[in-house]
């Protein structure tokens, strides 16, 4: 039998454009003070080109590292800046509960359903709803305007998907799509009913 070649050794493989071997000069620290971090850039030139394809960098292809870094990050998406610290937050339960109290204070003594139809007249949607005794609305419908001019170019197909109770308001929704040139699905119009029976 013919003797079996042998690659070239391991380190001959390695990749010669990290930054540890093309010596980059780049250099930061990172100090812990009394609230938080501070870094410093020691050396802020780079001596090779950026990679900006994030496969290339083994933290990015990580699903999850930790439940707590979601939970964190989310903090960020929260309007109003609140006086708990950020390291502070650690569960999801925290997050929620920072969510639930800005909700509340948009909310006022308004349900969440009249509360969007408040937001709908202030962004310019159209719009239409039907309402019984204290303003209770049990049907809604609204459509973005723009999205209304692309119903129009290309009305040849409508999709329309009913779900369950599945949102928050906990009724009934009726997602109205098209279809366009270019095999995309885009959402027009959206309805909430009061039920699912055939009057509704």
């Amino acid at each position: 039998p013919r003797p079996q070649e042998k690659g070239p050794p391991f380190f001959e493989k390695e990749k010669k454009h990290r930054p540890s071997e093309t010596k980059c000069p780049f250099r930061i620290i990172a100090q812990e003070q009394a609230v938080g971090w501070r870094g410093y850039e020691l050396e802020e030139l780079h001596n090779n080109d950026p990679f900006d394809n994030s496969i290339a960098h083994p933290p990015y292809r990580t699903k999850k590292l930790d439940a707590n870094l979601e939970s964190k990050a989310l903090f960020f998406d929260f309007p109003e800046a609140t006086n708990t610290s950020l390291y502070n937050l650690s569960t999801t339960r925290e997050i929620y509960n920072i969510g639930q109290k800005i909700r509340s204070q948009e909310l006022g003594v308004k349900t969440p359903i009249n509360w969007l139809v408040d937001k709908l007249g202030n962004r310019k949607f159209f719009h239409q709803k039907d309402a019984i005794f204290n303003n209770r609305v049990t049907r809604l419908f609204f459509a973005n305007q723009g999205r209304i001019k692309f119903l129009e170019e290309s009305p040849d197909v409508i999709l329309v998907d009913s779900t369950y109770q599945t949102n928050r308001f906990n009724i009934p929704i009726v997602d109205n799509c098209g279809s366009s040139r270019g095999s995309k699905t885009p959402q027009f119009a959206v309805g909430f009913l009061n039920g699912e029976k055939k009057d509704d």
